[in-house]
């Protein structure tokens, strides 16, 4: 099973502003009768709100 989302985060990572629209991919597995969540990845889909243009996030 996997799921995709899109959040708008509002958040930062120390003192840098890095908010913006992320993609969430959460990929799980049944295993003994139960899900458990097998991975987990958030991907930036448009440019923290403080990079400059041309600079990586």
């Amino acid at each position: 099973m996997t799921d995709n989302d899109v959040l708008d985060l509002v958040t930062s990572i120390g003192d840098r502003d890095v908010s913006g629209r992320y993609r969430l991919t959460l990929t799980a597995v049944r295993s003994g009768g139960a899900w458990k969540v097998a991975a987990v990845h958030v991907g930036a889909l448009q440019a923290a709100a403080s990079s400059p243009p041309g600079e990586p996030r």
